[in-house]
């Protein structure tokens, strides 16, 4: 069990609070937390709600996390909770029934020595959330760019002040999380029988690149033909 609940993350929702207004003028949605994670998963964090944080690491939760254990094979974009092939219902069950929080954005912002994970979420009742974020993603750009100048002390500061996730932690890993848009596309496609030419067909793309793509999911999957490929794909789906 992790304990955080006396690390110096909590003191800044004036100033996030301030950061979030454009984007809390045009919808519900509300920041959940800022985690630095390095290579030695070592990390800190900041978030506007403590007991929400704490119960997350004391109950072990990161376990189930999206970039948790693979942050290095993950590039930087936005991650819809709603929409990923892998939405562990550990961490998404737990969420609406303690906190009444749900429809969540992970954005990854991958920084060479270091990854950085924003969280965005609304309330359980809010279905239109992703419309939101899929048309206003610059809103989330203008917040981490402002975040990143206005909390440049504290960031700087809190580097000294990071906890330790053991280094025998058992992560629970779905190979979903580390596919492409395009990987997972065809993973899809695979899994409903279609044939090289009919995926190359509903993705307008050449056989010779979907076969590229397969031949990297087996490689991700393990899998030496694409039967064996399409068995491990449907344990996941």
């Amino acid at each position: 069990m992790i304990d955080i609940s006396n690390k110096p993350y909590f003191h800044y929702n004036e100033d996030i609070k301030s950061l979030m207004e454009p984007i809390r003028k045009q919808s519900d949605a509300k920041f959940l937390g800022f985690t630095r994670i390095f290579p030695d998963q070592k990390r800190f964090l900041i978030c506007d709600n403590k007991d929400c944080w704490v119960d997350y690491y004391k109950n072990d939760l990161y376990r189930y996390s999206t970039y948790e254990d693979r942050y290095k094979i993950l590039s930087s974009a936005f991650y819809m909770w709603d929409h990923l092939f892998y939405a562990p219902p550990e961490i998404y069950d737990w969420f609406i029934k303690k906190y009444n929080i749900a429809h969540g954005l992970s954005v990854i912002q991958q920084h060479g020595d270091y990854c950085d994970a924003f969280v965005f979420a609304t309330h359980a009742s809010n279905n239109q959330i992703n419309n939101f974020y899929l048309n206003h993603k610059n809103f989330f750009e203008d917040f981490m760019n402002k975040f990143y100048i206005k909390m440049a002390y504290p960031l700087s500061d809190l580097s000294s002040q990071t906890f330790q996730i053991p280094e025998d932690t058992q992560y629970i890993s779905n190979p979903f999380l580390c596919l492409t848009a395009r990987q997972q596309d065809c993973a899809q496609f695979l899994i409903e029988g279609l044939n090289t030419k009919e995926i190359a067909r509903s993705l307008d793309l050449s056989p010779r690149t979907i076969e590229t793509h397969i031949d990297i999911l087996k490689d991700k999957f393990s899998s030496k033909t694409r039967a064996q490929l399409v068995y491990s794909l449907r344990k996941f789906l």
